[in-house]
């Protein structure tokens, strides 16, 4: 009696990181506050669609609740350097929102004199909501300043969009 013998070839996937550039952001923290109370902002009484306009802001948020703050790693570190958050040397924090995290000291990067003093942080945001983004994918930083301030967002790839700053 002959036996066969069947071979099964999966694909093997991998969730690895993809290895960092020297500009790349390796990991990103994105932190949602709650509506100041009187803002402007309701609701309503979930009976009836919500009106939306782009033009009309939602709502003051209150900096001094944190609601949430989510991190998401987005590359890795070679040379065996850590990718840390709570290290101030490697991390900066554009905003009240997004933190961002590199490989190497920001001090190290030169200051920002042009316009390559641009960091772009992309990301996707909950449909009708373009200015809050809600996940973080890939975040750059060509150079460093003492302050950030946002610039209105942009397309990037598909349903991503950037959200770009400037030095201030």
């Amino acid at each position: 009696m002959s036996r066969s013998v069947i071979l099964l070839l999966l694909p093997v996937f991998s969730f690895a990181l993809p290895s960092c550039t020297p500009y790349d952001a390796c990991s990103a923290r994105l932190t949602t506050f709650a509506i100041e109370e009187g803002s402007g902002y309701d609701p309503g009484s979930g009976e009836a669609p919500p009106l939306y306009d782009d033009l009309v802001p939602s709502g003051k948020m209150d900096y001094d609740s944190t609601l949430d703050a989510e991190t998401f790693p987005l590359c890795e570190c070679s040379n065996n350097s850590t990718c840390s958050l709570e290290n101030e040397d490697t991390r900066i924090a554009l905003d009240h929102t997004i933190t961002l995290a590199f490989c190497q000291p920001v001090k190290e990067r030169s200051t920002c004199t042009s316009s390559r003093g641009l960091i772009r942080v992309m990301g996707e945001t909950i449909l009708g909501h373009t200015e809050t983004p809600v996940t973080i994918s890939k975040a750059l930083l060509f150079c460093r300043c003492d302050k950030y301030k946002r610039l209105p967002v942009s397309s990037w790839e598909s349903s991503k969009l950037a959200f770009p700053y400037k030095c201030q």
